[in-house]
């Protein structure tokens, strides 16, 4: 094993991204494998470049399987011997503990081989400068900007410590490779918020649940994070009743809204299975944290569209769930999640189409107000969004309270 790429005589690049052990106790990777001359009689093959190794080691059990030779070890020496002829094809001195190869290459040889190295070393130097000069970019691309620097080099051999300081990541996460063949066996599930500004019914949080096999999402709004475990229990009676079908895998990410008591029970009771992200890896829940993104993309369009106030965020998010569900999806050959789903449940109430409208349209509020005059307007026409929630909740105080027959009946129009 040797970290010197330039006592390489021939080397392929590693692609099994295996690390070796070495004496500090740390793993270091293997970069490359290649053949190395020691000598004029004996050459080292399948030699590991091994990146941070302070020193060259040489195994001698695998050297003499190798090469078909015997190890003679002396006081101060060590000879090679090959068994099938009995000549001397190498030879150590010991120093400082260690046995060392000797150089057998003549003066003409070493002064070549010295002018050989002086050479790469140049040319090496012309790559880093390059390196810096460049903000320290991938070295596959140095090579595309300057190729002839990289002739008969492996740009995977060279090392910055600072591109590593820099621009270190993580390892991307591979594409998931199945998906569900049937409705409710995986559930995606995320919780996000808090929002700075509340809803009118103190709402912050939204959670989701989306369904493997249809990508069908359901949101609900939450006061609190440790909704979720009530949230849940209601989804999953709501899908024993409506579908009857029972939740087999459900996936969360690690939050400590998903990890307690009762709801650790609820799972062993109904048999289902709860998979979780590691903690700070919410790649491993990519398709709610996805999901996020898009019902958050929905949002602000919908929110910039007629600059509404932030308090409706929630009315946005709702309407964004209800607008995705019922666009067409690549991954479904342009069919919509509902199509995908009521394909399996033709006669859910989901596939009930409301009429659309534009988020943020002229509303006109029936006045049912008693004792009015006969020329006076039955109905009132407000576009200021504070307006019209005041006249959303009064006419819900007064439904709730009992007085039906004062309730407001609220009509949307487009507004063109």
């Amino acid at each position: 094993m040797t970290n010197y790429s330039k006592l390489f005589s021939t080397y392929s690049p590693c692609a099994c991204h295996k690390k070796v052990k070495i004496a500090d106790g740390t793993f270091s990777t293997i970069a490359s494998v290649g053949s190395i001359p020691v000598s004029k009689t004996l050459t080292l093959h399948n030699v590991l470049n091994v990146l941070n190794l302070s020193c060259n080691l040489l195994s001698i059990s695998k050297l003499t399987q190798d090469l078909n030779c015997l190890a003679i070890f002396y006081s101060s020496t060590c000879k090679f011997q090959e068994l099938s002829s009995g000549r001397m094809i190498g030879s150590s001195k010991e120093v400082d503990g260690l046995y060392l190869f000797e150089d057998e290459y003549g003066p003409k040889e070493k002064l070549q081989k010295n002018c050989l190295n002086s050479i790469l070393i140049r040319e090496d130097q012309e790559i880093m400068l390059w390196h810096y000069r460049l903000g320290h970019p991938n070295f596959l691309y140095s090579k595309h900007l300057f190729p002839d620097f990289f002739k008969n080099k492996n740009p995977n051999l060279f090392s910055c410590e600072i591109f590593q300081f820099a621009k270190h990541h993580r390892s991307s996460y591979s594409p998931k490779d199945c998906k569900q063949s049937s409705l409710f066996t995986l559930i995606h599930s995320d919780v996000w918020g808090p929002c700075r500004e509340p809803t009118p019914n103190g709402k912050r949080w939204f959670i989701t649940f989306i369904d493997d096999h249809t990508w069908i999402t359901w949101v609900y709004l939450m006061k609190t994070r440790y909704e979720v475990e009530s949230i849940f229990q209601t989804f999953f009676q709501m899908i024993q009743t409506q579908f009857q079908m029972k939740i087999k895998v459900f996936r969360s990410e690690n939050g400590r809204e998903y990890f307690n008591k009762h709801l650790s029970n609820f799972f062993l009771e109904n048999g289902t299975i709860h998979q979780s992200s590691c903690v700070d890896t919410p790649q491993q829940n990519g398709v709610a944290e996805r999901k996020n993104r898009h019902l958050l993309e929905v949002a602000r369009a919908l929110f910039f569209q007629n600059k509404a106030p932030k308090y409706l965020w929630g009315e946005t998010i709702l309407t964004g769930t209800y607008l995705i569900n019922r666009m067409p999806s690549k991954i479904f050959n342009f069919k919509t999640p509902l199509d995908v789903f009521t394909s399996a449940f033709p006669n859910n109430r989901l596939s009930c189409t409301l009429p659309l409208k534009i988020f943020g349209c002229t509303v006109f509020v029936h006045i049912h107000e008693p004792n009015q005059g006969k020329l006076e307007p039955r109905a009132c026409r407000s576009k200021d969004f504070d307006v019209l929630m005041m006249q959303c909740d009064h006419a819900l105080l007064k439904f709730n309270s009992g007085q039906e027959s004062k309730k407001f009946k609220i009509h949307h129009q487009e507004n063109l």
